[in-house]
């Protein structure tokens, strides 16, 4: 689930990047790459790898703006348009599961993040065993707040499924109002 809101926002980056309309390709691929192509990455060893790229041909990124992009809270849309917490929010999601995100980017050419996970090849029962010792969901109360509404809704739609009571907000001052009136706790704010 972190992986495909991962690509949820990265598809979102993508539609804002053009605003006129393009042309978007989203692509997953077992590759195994050289030492050349692993350095090209950022990775330190070649190897088998699963790549997941989501490709625009929007307006590009420059190169001022590559060094922070993933940094929480940066945005570069107006006031009330981002929150500057999805491309940190990816960047932490492929690093958490043992991935790395790559970026490569031109002005007036378009964008194209790549996320880089080591193969595993394993069994399919194993992955089935790892899922039901992960599957103990909760029955606390999160908060979500999150302006655009298909991020929101998944947030949503994710947490409840396992077990977990849930308010969602489309801003800031929008939950403010709705934890003024709330009279339970709320665990997490997300």
């Amino acid at each position: 689930s972190q992986i495909e809101q991962a690509i949820i926002n990265l598809v979102l980056n993508a539609k804002d990047a053009m605003p006129q309309g393009g042309t978007l390709n989203i692509k997953s691929e077992d590759r195994e790459l050289n030492e050349t192509e692993a350095r090209y990455y950022g990775l330190s060893a070649s190897g088998k790898f699963v790549l997941i790229t989501v490709c625009d041909n929007g307006t590009g990124i420059e190169d001022r703006i590559k060094a922070k992009i993933f940094d929480p809270f940066f945005t570069t849309k107006e006031v009330g348009k981002g929150t500057g917490l999805g491309l940190s929010s990816v960047l932490g999601s492929v690093e958490q599961n043992g991935g790395h995100l790559h970026l490569d980017s031109e002005i007036g050419r378009g964008s194209c993040f790549s996320i880089i996970f080591p193969l595993v090849e394993s069994k399919q029962q194993s992955v089935r065993d790892a899922e039901t010792a992960n599957s103990k969901g909760g029955n606390e109360t999160i908060l979500v707040v999150e302006d655009e509404k298909m991020l929101r809704k998944i947030a949503v739609k994710i947490l409840k499924k396992w077990g977990y009571n849930v308010i969602s907000a489309a801003s800031g001052p929008e939950a403010l109002e709705l934890v003024s009136g709330y009279n339970d706790e709320i665990h997490l704010l997300l």
